[in-house]
């Protein structure tokens, strides 16, 4: 593959991590903050996933398009751009990991579902940190790659825990 044809695969994957965040990041200020408006507030759960899908899809979306904009502004040092890109991307998962741990300290509930998230997040920010710093220059842009796309998975997973919560009845 040519490296060409390589930056425009990089391109169309990261425009559709954009529309599919885009598209679940609608969902939830469309549908579901509606509908919490007319019943009784979020438990901690939900408040949870609420919190992770929008801040996973809105960093899904910024990341993947701020990667487009910055491999074309450095085309002629893509090592930078990928660098740079890394170290925003470590940020955003440092954020929400730490967000999440701290979440699913104190709720019985969460901690199933939380510890697996946190270990992947903390280990996604742990690649990107090191991208970003140089060790892993081969790799820079496939590190940015899954890193991105593991938030968008986390934006998945929250909107799935979102779907799949039934309201509990109140007998």
């Amino acid at each position: 593959m040519t490296s060409d044809t390589l930056i425009q695969f990089q391109f169309f994957l990261l425009l559709g991590y954009a529309a599919t965040a885009t598209t679940l990041v609608g969902f939830i200020g469309l549908v579901y903050t509606n509908e919490e408006r007319r019943n009784k507030p979020m438990n901690s759960l939900d408040s949870s996933s609420v919190f992770h899908l929008l801040f996973a899809g809105l960093s899904t979306l910024f990341l993947s398009l701020l990667a487009i904009v910055s491999i074309i502004s450095l085309k002629d040092n893509l090592d930078l751009a990928w660098r740079v890109n890394n170290g925003l991307s470590a940020m955003v998962h440092i954020i929400g990991t730490f967000r999440l741990n701290r979440e699913t300290w104190h709720v019985r509930e969460m901690k199933r579902r939380g510890w697996i998230m946190t270990v992947i997040g903390w280990t996604v920010a742990g690649f990107s940190v090191a991208a970003t710093a140089g060790y892993l220059s081969d790799l820079n842009s496939t590190i940015f790659l899954l890193a991105t796309m593991w938030a968008l998975a986390v934006c998945a997973i929250s909107f799935i825990a979102l779907v799949m919560t039934r309201p509990k009845s109140s007998n």
